[in-house]
């Protein structure tokens, strides 16, 4: 929402966005910071006011356009705190997606996807943007959904809109449909009426086999973030600068966040690999890391999104002297928020993956070589440039029922019993309150399946689990063991205490093999 230029509160902020541009362009070209020495058209500035003067009359548009971005943050900032109290937000947009206690399924039990005429599909995607009313969004979007028979989960606030919901290919098609042509979606050219729309629809909602049964029924909520980073009180200066939004990068110079589709990504990780100047982060928890992963990634031992600036806090010394950080989640939604808070934390450029790595996923399959039978009928549906290696290894980790996409078929940690291949389901650790995903192939899931305190037949995550869990059910005391168990445990777990230990201890692995 753009406030009249008349409107003294907005007068206010334009004078708190001119100081901070200032700053922000004289950050951008302080080249010594001992002695305070600024460098810009060639010219070397030994005080702040006669290279505030410099800026002020040569880079007027700079300046301005610079201004204009942070009144913008500021604004948006000003109408998220006066969003809606909770107390306002009905409480069906407010209940948890599933029980307490309780988490998402991991196993596919329809047959939809063994044909081609009951498969359907599952949409992913976000979009940070100022959203003035999100109830009346979470409203539309229930009531959308529900009318095509659409399960999966919607959290609508004031930054944004971030959905994933499957249903058949007719009403996901419809979906998009009306999205498309939605004030939500304005400026990225997704309606039928744009050139190319086709392409970039695929792109934004990134559709993938899949059906509504993927997910159990459908969750629509209003919350303070679409993806909680765990940061108080922080607004981001800018979001990235994206191919697909088509907007215009931060003043030249200065640290940025730039999103790079797939190709141009797979090349930087090339040129990239043998030097120890670029970082490439995994923004993910650290079971999805342990699936599948690129090559050299550093993958925090983290179990939510929202621990990742502790973990950089604390790791700080792995990003001094980078010329950048390279970035990666599933769909973008992590990354781009990490980006933008990485790039003022560090004061570095930052270059994350567009659509993230199922976008990335999708064109390496575009890329695949045609079989001798496609290639005789000329009837391979892939492009005709040359084939390209995979630099992701193993799958890709999503949240719901079918668990892993991707090329490869196997996960690229081993079994968490025998040490051999996984190529099958993963499991979920039968342990009261744990749900810690447990890497297990099938054969060791049935010779090491056990019965849990609260009636589950599975696997245990580690033996402390196990021992807790069974402490749990002989335990003689009168209070019911749903009341016991919603406590919380009185210790952690071995698989617990040693992810802890790797995240608090510095020790940046790759993955951990509880």
């Amino acid at each position: 929402m753009t406030v009249p230029a008349s409107d003294s509160a907005t007068t206010a902020l334009r004078k708190v966005a001119k100081r901070r541009a200032v700053k922000q362009l004289l950050r951008c070209r302080l080249t010594d910071t001992d002695s305070l020495v600024w460098t810009c058209c060639d010219n070397v500035f030994d005080t702040r006011e006669a290279v505030s003067r410099h800026v002020l009359s040569v880079h007027v548009d700079e300046l301005r356009a610079t201004e204009e971005d942070i009144l913008e943050q500021l604004q948006q900032g000003k109408a998220k705190a006066e969003r809606p109290q909770q107390e306002e937000i009905p409480p069906k947009y407010q209940r948890r997606r599933a029980p307490k206690g309780n988490s998402d399924p991991v196993r596919l039990d329809c047959q939809c996807l063994e044909t081609e005429a009951t498969a359907g599909s599952v949409l992913l995607f976000y979009r940070y943007t100022h959203v003035r009313d999100p109830v009346a969004v979470a409203s539309w979007q229930d009531d959308l959904c529900s009318r095509l028979g659409l399960t999966g989960k919607i959290r609508v606030a004031n930054e944004g809109i971030n959905v994933t919901v499957g249903g058949t290919v007719a009403a996901t098609e419809e979906y998009m449909e009306e999205l498309a042509s939605s004030e939500l979606l304005d400026g990225l050219s997704l309606s039928k009426s744009h050139e190319g729309w086709h392409q970039r629809r695929h792109t934004f909602f990134k559709p993938s086999p899949g059906c509504r049964h993927v997910f159990d029924g459908l969750s629509v909520k209003v919350v303070e973030e679409i993806c909680p980073l765990g940061v108080k009180d922080w607004v981001p200066r800018s979001m990235r600068y994206s191919i697909l939004d088509g907007s215009s990068a931060e003043a030249e110079g200065c640290p940025k966040v730039q999103g790079l589709p797939p190709p141009q990504f797979h090349q930087l990780l090339e040129e990239v690999a043998d030097k120890d100047d670029y970082i490439v982060l995994d923004t993910r928890n650290y079971y999805e890391s342990r699936i599948g992963r690129f090559r050299s990634a550093i993958c925090p031992s983290i179990r939510r999104f929202s621990s990742l600036p502790e973990y950089v806090h604390r790791n700080k010394d792995l990003f001094t002297g980078k010329k950048a950080v390279i970035t990666y989640c599933t769909g973008g939604i992590r990354c781009e928020k990490a980006s933008a808070w990485l790039m003022e934390e560090l004061d570095l450029p930052v270059i994350m993956l567009d659509g993230g790595i199922h976008n990335y996923i999708e064109w390496v399959k575009g890329h695949e070589p045609a079989s001798q039978a496609e290639q005789d009928v000329g009837s391979h549906p892939h492009d005709t440039e040359r084939p390209v290696q995979s630099l992701f290894e193993g799958r890709n980790y999503v949240f719901d029922a079918r668990q892993t996409l991707g090329v490869d078929a196997v996960a690229m940690s081993p079994c968490s019993f025998c040490s051999g291949p996984i190529s099958g389901d993963s499991y979920k650790c039968i342990g009261s309150g744990c749900h810690l995903l447990v890497l297990c192939c099938d054969a060791c899931h049935e010779s090491c399946k056990d019965e849990s305190a609260s009636g589950k037949y599975g696997v245990y995550c580690c033996g402390t689990c196990r021992q807790m869990d069974r402490a749990d059910l002989q335990d003689d005391s009168c209070e019911p063991a749903h009341l016991r168990r919603s406590r919380g445990r009185s210790r952690l777990c071995e698989c617990e205490e040693t992810r802890r230990a790797q995240l608090f201890g510095g020790e940046n692995q790759q993955g951990v093999n509880c």
